[in-house]
């Protein structure tokens, strides 16, 4: 048989082939001359046979120091294969369990993967200002219950502009309770003439208006247009009286006279001419008592007796026409 030595293709792919791998080795044969003594390789290589070569490179020391770095580089590839599974196992066994809240169970965060059931909500009862309410998570369901007073006492009562105030206390939960009470409707009231129908110097009736007022506070709740037929003797008497009011300056009851007693018109016709001529009566008094004083000094008691007593204004027309003449 040859020599019993590993081939090249017989090594892994961390081993080479050099004379420091190789030990020393006997080959045994069959008969004297088959084998060959390590003093014969020695005598070989012209050493003597008592003396063994300090440095040869196939001897047992040079050959451990080669294996320690390979040793050295298996342990770190073992360190790191062992560190590898342990953090496989660790993804694949371990979990980190996030708490159970009152809709979701415990849930991995490595995994998600879910264990046991969702906590539910510990409920507290709703009371007068809090709805149904959550003590874990803080969740509300349904509405407050609102406070129950059975007794009000009023503090103010409530009209048709202003709210009222009541006060009481709460059966439920003790607290005095004060709040406003809305305000009322308003109360109609009948219609009511607001601005009568006029006309014009040439007999043209205007529209007048009609108003129903709340009877509590007086605010016009509605309006409407206000209208009369109008014959041609009254329109004609209309027309006469704007006439007397541009250039005489008579009161209410001197033009009614002067319709009736001198133009020939019915009290009736005289009557609606001066409520419908558009008069300003405190002004046909200030221009009356005007014409008065740029022909005759008057006081202010004779300037008033005399709007009064001779031209039949009122007591207030004629006081005010005073006030304007500085008297």
């Amino acid at each position: 048989m040859g020599r019993n030595e590993p081939s090249e293709e017989g090594r892994s792919c961390d081993e080479g082939v050099n004379a420091s791998d190789v030990e020393p080795s006997v080959e045994v044969g069959e008969g004297p001359g088959t084998s060959r003594s390590a003093g014969a390789r020695g005598n070989a290589a012209g050493v003597p046979d008592d003396e063994p070569p300090a440095s040869e490179p196939d001897s047992p020391k040079a050959t451990k120091g080669g294996k320690g770095p390979r040793r050295l580089l298996w342990a770190l590839l073992g360190i790191v294969v062992l560190a590898g599974l342990g953090a496989g196992g660790y993804y694949a066994l371990y979990h980190d369990w996030s708490p159970a809240t009152c809709t979701e169970p415990a849930i991995c965060a490595i995994c998600g993967k879910a264990q046991g059931e969702a906590l539910g909500h510990d409920w507290e009862a709703a009371s007068c200002t809090t709805p149904k309410t959550c003590r874990r998570c803080g969740e509300t369901q349904g509405k407050v219950l609102g406070h129950d007073v059975s007794a009000w006492t009023s503090e103010k009562e409530p009209s048709c502009t202003e709210e009222g105030r009541r006060s009481g206390v709460c059966t439920r939960c003790g607290v005095t309770v004060s709040e406003s009470v809305p305000m009322v409707e308003h109360a109609p009231g009948d219609w009511q003439l607001t601005q009568d129908v006029t006309l014009s110097t040439y007999g043209e009736v205007k529209p007048g208006t009609e108003s129903r007022l709340c009877t509590a506070c007086g605010k016009t709740l509605e309006t409407r247009e206000y209208m009369v037929e109008v014959s041609a003797q009254l329109a004609n008497a209309c027309r006469q009286a704007m006439q007397k009011i541009r250039s005489d300056h008579p009161s209410y009851k001197g033009l009614m006279r002067q319709l009736y007693e001198y133009e020939g018109f019915t009290e009736d016709e005289a009557a609606f001419a001066a409520d419908h001529c558009g008069a300003d009566w405190n002004e046909q008094a200030r221009l009356c008592a005007e014409d008065k004083m740029r022909y005759q000094g008057y006081s202010r008691s004779g300037l008033i007796e005399e709007l009064v007593s001779y031209e039949r204004f009122t007591s207030e027309q004629a006081n005010y026409a005073a006030d304007q003449m500085g008297l």
